[in-house]
């Protein structure tokens, strides 16, 4: 799935007029403030998800918008907590299917690379299977807003508001800079796409990141039994994502033997054939 978010906003500009030049000619400026009155307080500036490039394209988030519109804003700890706890369980719902299903993805990574749209289709529908769950819960937005006080509801869906608006005018406007038109519904689709498509990437880094990738590679190539399997995911979690960094040497293999403890002594033996290979 190709990602396309690069456009123009048109920025609305306010032109003021004055009273008349010789008015202003004659009438010497004025300060009805106290000479010590101190500086005027301003309100600070409402947070928002929209951020233009120097071209006025609509820059990419580093997180889903749910998730950057709460990182924007000033809660207390409590709800900070609860809400934290709600995008990690999301998190993981994405990461666990991801995992389960890595030879998919290499799959639908070596049909995008040969361009076998066919293939990339069918493999595609397969993966979204797996996300079925997803329609039958509330949206991250519900969630997110039943932890909320009315005013941090507020300020939480103007931000998402205004990023949707900056979404779609960005594809308007591309579509328009390519001669083209674009609907409603198509950029409805084309939103939830995007959205969804940078949350497994998001995903697939943080497996890469914990060693969950390269396990699940080997754990495929062992051939367990699913029951044996998940006994092997359970012996290896304490190794896994430990180091913030990223997997060492030392941490893949504590894993392994974890893992290697729960196995016959064939399995045993395969697994330092596959691990040879690396």
């Amino acid at each position: 799935m190709q990602r396309t978010a690069q456009t123009s906003l048109v920025m609305a500009t306010l032109l003021a007029s004055g009273p008349a030049s010789n008015a202003l000619a004659l009438t010497p400026p004025t300060n009805d403030r106290p000479a010590l009155a101190g500086p005027v307080p301003t309100r600070p500036a409402a947070p928002t998800l929209v951020d233009l490039r120097y071209d006025g394209s609509l820059r990419e988030l580093d997180a889903s918008p749910e998730e950057a519109a709460i990182s924007r804003m000033n809660l207390s700890s409590e709800t900070r907590r609860r809400v934290d706890a709600v995008i990690a369980a999301r998190q993981s719902f994405f990461d666990r299917v991801l995992s389960r299903n890595l030879m998919l993805l290499l799959e639908i990574d070596a049909a995008q690379k040969a361009e076998d749209k066919l293939t990339i289709g069918r493999l595609s529908f397969d993966l979204l299977a797996h996300f079925e769950p997803l329609r039958h819960e509330p949206t991250l937005r519900a969630q997110l807003r039943d932890v909320l006080t009315p005013g941090e509801r507020e300020t939480f869906d103007a931000m998402l508001d205004a990023y949707t608006r900056a979404f779609d005018a960005d594809l308007r406007a591309k579509a328009e800079r390519e001669g083209g038109r674009i609907g409603t519904l198509q950029i409805a689709a084309t939103y939830a796409g995007v959205l969804f498509t940078r949350d497994i990437e998001r995903s697939i880094n943080r497996l890469e990141l914990s060693g969950h990738i390269a396990f699940e590679y080997v754990l495929a190539q062992l051939q367990l039994a699913p029951e044996d399997a998940e006994r092997a995911r359970k012996a290896a979690a304490p190794f896994l994502g430990v180091n913030p960094g990223g997997m060492t040497e030392k941490d893949h293999g504590l894993a392994f033997l974890a893992v290697a403890a729960h196995l016959t002594e064939k399995q045993r033996q395969r697994l330092a054939e596959i691990l040879a290979g690396f």
